[in-house]
């Protein structure tokens, strides 16, 4: 007897199979780039793609050849979303990444030299979403905390 699906019901034995079944006919539907872990949030710019992952980090990846290009890490929980802040009147060209995450932070990120600017406590719950209005020069969060919050 297969110990491993004891105390399962018939229908999710059914779902679990009906899942792999699917996984399998669309595995190489499109270009996939593999992941390493479940990817949260995604922002894609140009000819790459920035991923919010489970695995508490962000990466920015290659569209063309899934060459990861740069890694994030700072995050102690799943990061949940992406923003990215580029002021026009900067001359030194910065862009920043801008995460949140499941630990409830927001991190500031340079793009260019992948330094971590600055961290924020921002919610009492996880971070859900971020938004920046750059005209405004302002950054709106929202958390599972029920609040939204302008900086």
């Amino acid at each position: 007897m297969d110990d491993t699906v004891l105390f399962r019901a018939e229908s999710e034995l059914a779902i679990t199979e009906a899942r792999k079944q699917k996984a399998k006919r669309t595995k190489s539907l499109g270009s996939p780039i593999q992941l390493g872990s479940k990817a949260i949030d995604v922002v894609v710019e140009g000819k790459t793609i920035w991923i919010a992952e489970s695995t508490h980090v962000a990466r920015k990846i290659d569209l063309e050849s899934g060459i990861i290009l740069q890694t994030y890490r700072g995050h102690t929980a799943p990061v949940t979303c992406l923003a990215f802040y580029q002021d026009d009147h900067d001359t030194r060209g910065l862009q920043v990444l801008i995460t949140g995450s499941w630990d409830k932070t927001i991190k500031i990120w340079d793009t260019n030299s992948k330094l971590l600017l600055c961290s924020i406590n921002a919610h009492d719950d996880f971070v859900k979403s971020l938004l920046v209005v750059s005209s405004l020069r302002l950054l709106v969060s929202s958390s599972s905390d029920k609040t939204v919050r302008f900086w």
